[in-house]
């Protein structure tokens, strides 16, 4: 773990350079993905190191080539001094299609080979812009049914607005209507308070009051019909004889009467069962 951490320590000084190292906590964890990162930084020094040198020797070897096809065309007299206007035209639109292409040789198998590769892009810088398109006419569609539920919405409210207009009228009337039955319901209540004063200072009793003159008349209705109901049940005694002995004997005839009626009775129910 010393080793680890005095490597790690080494590794972070030299990636800071003079700015101080900032702190973190010291544990195995944190050493080992320390350690792992390390790694992988020093690939990819090496890695990196590798393609500047190659790039390096590519570049003087560009240099000397450059030299020496310069040497033959001055010995041929091709320099680019003794081109045409038509040469340096051409030479000019090669170089500008190499650096757009990218094209490290200009040899014709090069540009083919980058013409591939940006009509490969194009293709599919094609396809997503189909589907670009695509996904702007769902947008559109939606877009105009949504205009046209504005549209319908703003004619619904158009409507309100007229039947509101038409109703106006007839709002207003009952409105002053209302107004009217409320200055109405005041002056009623005013008039109502003074007549209750004027009572008041008459010496008026609350039994002269509508309300207790209509409690009065309903209670007399009522005795009146209970005195009716007393007297049809006292016109029933006066059927009966004054003495006492005659009432009972007047009472056991009745019954006698009643009995004999009963037996009639149960003689009819058994000749129904029969």
């Amino acid at each position: 773990m010393n080793e680890k951490y005095r490597e790690v320590e080494a590794w972070l000084e030299k990636m800071f350079g003079n700015q101080p190292v900032p702190k973190y906590e010291i544990n195995s964890f944190t050493l080992d993905f320390l350690t792992a990162l390390m790694q992988r930084n020093k690939i990819q020094d090496q890695s990196a190191e590798l393609v500047q040198q190659d790039l390096r020797i590519k570049a003087e070897e560009y240099g000397t080539e450059a030299d020496r096809y310069s040497r033959i065309l001055q010995k041929l007299g091709l320099s680019r001094e003794a081109l045409s206007q038509s040469g340096n035209t051409s030479l000019n639109t090669l170089v500008e299609a190499s650096v757009l292409l990218e094209v490290q040789t200009p040899s014709h198998s090069n540009h083919l080979l980058a013409m591939s590769a940006e009509c490969e892009e194009k293709m599919t810088v094609a396809n997503q812009r189909r589907l670009e398109q695509q996904l702007c006419s769902r947008l559109l569609s939606k877009t105009k049914s949504q205009l046209k539920l504005i549209c319908s919405l703003r004619k619904v409210l158009e409507n309100l607005d007229e039947q509101a207009s038409l109703d106006l009228p007839d709002f207003e009337k009952k409105g002053k209507t209302a107004e009217f039955l409320r200055t109405k319901s005041k002056e009623y209540s005013q008039i109502l308070g003074t007549l209750k004063k004027e009572l008041a200072s008459c010496g008026a009793e609350p039994s002269i009051y509508h309300a207790t003159l209509m409690k009065k008349s309903e209670d007399l209705t009522e005795a009146k019909d209970k005195l009716h109901a007393l007297k049809a049940k006292l016109d029933s005694y006066h059927a009966l004889p004054p003495d006492v002995t005659l009432a009972r004997v007047k009472i056991e005839e009745v019954k006698a009467e009643l009995a004999s009626l009963e037996a009639e009775l149960a003689q009819c129910i058994d000749l129904m069962h029969l």
